[in-house]
């Protein structure tokens, strides 16, 4: 359950240090815990600020909470999948993700997709496939949805771009940018550039610039 307030957090929401504005984020969030210990958006938020933050396993547990809440949430199941995956879990992010494409899904209890077909979910999917080196895997994915998503456009696009395929890339990101949304939200994170479908691909890879939203 996610009863008894946010006092079980406080030593642990100390660690990487409690002074400056995360110091004061976790306060308010363990206040806000306190005062409503159902609250599943303060978990998320949270939860979110610890995976920032580098505090893996306190993310774990914050977002782990909010699920035994909503367990259709999609928001907790993707960020949830991608922190696993981040840990080097990626078979237990994919089973999750996996779940969660399997039932109608939606934000809190409510289902608002039909299965398989919720972007939030396949496209935190196509992220984990990427970074457990399935490279076909993960641009299925993002093909079957780019259609209907720009974030999904822009991720497709970077895959291609890191893969070689510059003719590929350059038509995704125009299909991201033609979409009506504006696509230069998402995050890219640093690191090295992908070779090959066969090697564990690096941080700023793929579906990387998927990241921002499934998360």
């Amino acid at each position: 359950g996610g009863g008894g307030g946010g006092g079980g957090l406080g030593k642990n929401s100390q660690q990487g240090g409690g002074g400056g504005l995360l110091g004061d984020a976790r306060r308010l969030y363990k206040a806000a815990l306190e005062a409503d210990p159902e609250f599943v958006p303060t978990m998320h938020a949270w939860g979110r600020l610890e995976s920032r933050a580098g505090n893996l396993r306190l993310a774990l547990t914050l977002l782990q909470r909010g699920l035994d809440l909503e367990p259709l949430n999609t928001r907790l199941i993707s960020g949830m999948a991608i922190l696993k995956s981040s840990m080097g879990r990626h078979g237990d992010a994919l089973e999750l993700l996996e779940r969660g494409l399997r039932a109608p899904s939606g934000y809190g209890n409510k289902a608002r997709a039909a299965p398989y077909t919720h972007p939030d979910l396949l496209l935190a999917k196509a992220l984990v496939e990427f970074k457990a080196g399935n490279v076909g895997e993960s641009r299925a994915v993002l093909r079957g949805l780019a259609p209907r998503s720009a974030a999904a456009a822009l991720a497709l696009a970077r895959l291609e771009e890191l893969s070689g395929n510059a003719d590929l890339a350059r038509l995704c990101y125009k299909a991201a940018c033609s979409s009506g949304r504006d696509p230069t939200h998402f995050k890219q994170k640093g690191g090295r550039q992908a070779s090959g479908a066969g090697k564990r691909p690096p941080g700023n890879t793929a579906a990387g610039a998927a990241a921002g939203t499934a998360a």
